[in-house]
């Protein structure tokens, strides 16, 4: 959350039956001064790992500086510690850093791969599969191509589309995510598993009125569709997804 201070707080409430009791902090993030790109998602990985999401702060820079704290996921222990097997050290938060504005970070529950959603400024928007310690490119580069030396992502859109959310599994219904602004939710499969063949199939499968904020799949395959103003529920295997009724 962003405090009075002006400063981002990734913080931990203890529950106690169904009440949130003291809040304990955790790390304190980038200053939100800019306004923009402040945080970003939270996902506990396979690990048992705290995965967190941080945007740029509107300073590029900060993404391509391997001992910062913005432009990058962290790899925490669910106390904020930094655990000792960390890619860039035990020292360092750092899980993978290019980063610049993330609305979604998840694991897909059949592979334990780490997948997260990327705005671009005007254009390239990105889907991108998260690897230890790789560098996505911003602000020297964004969608396909690039150097060498930076991931791609594995699906990118040149005209901006924002995206947000992330849920679900490639190989078992397909990896679902939405658009901030027009509210479609999308569906990416890889039908090719192998090594050199996971080319991505992507397919709007629904419309949701005021934009799509957040997406989560839960225990029972159901997934949840999060709007502005309304919470959705899609029940059963994930195949396909209707568009709810206008109001």
């Amino acid at each position: 959350y962003t405090g009075t201070d002006a400063v981002n707080h990734l913080v931990r409430i203890r529950a106690v039956g169904d009440r949130g009791t003291e809040i304990q902090p955790l790390l304190d993030l980038l200053p939100a001064t800019a306004g923009w790109h402040n945080g970003g998602d939270l996902a506990f990985g396979p690990d048992g790992k705290l995965y967190v999401s941080v945007g740029d702060g509107h300073d590029g820079s900060r993404s391509q500086d391997p001992n910062g704290i913005g432009g990058r996921i962290l790899r925490l222990n669910p106390d904020g510690s930094i655990p000792a097997d960390n890619p860039l050290g035990p020292d360092n938060p750092t899980f993978a850093l290019g980063i610049r504005n993330s609305f979604g970070l998840c694991f897909d529950p059949e592979s334990g791969e780490l997948w997260e959603t990327e705005n671009g400024p005007t254009e390239w928007d990105e889907i991108n599969l998260i690897h230890a310690g790789a560098n996505y490119g911003w602000p020297e580069h964004l969608g396909p191509g690039g150097d060498p030396e930076f991931v791609p992502p594995v699906l990118a859109y040149e005209d901006q589309i924002v995206v947000t959310g992330c849920a679900g599994s490639v190989a078992d219904g397909g990896l679902f995510f939405g658009e901030g602004y027009s509210g479609n939710l999308h569906r990416m499969v890889l039908p090719g598993m192998g090594a050199d063949d996971r080319t991505p199939v992507d397919e709007v499968v629904g419309t949701f009125e005021g934009g799509v904020t957040d997406v989560e799949r839960d225990a029972d395959g159901s997934l949840w569709v999060v709007t502005p103003t309304a919470l959705y529920e899609q029940s059963g295997r994930i195949e396909a997804v209707s568009t709810p009724p206008s109001k």
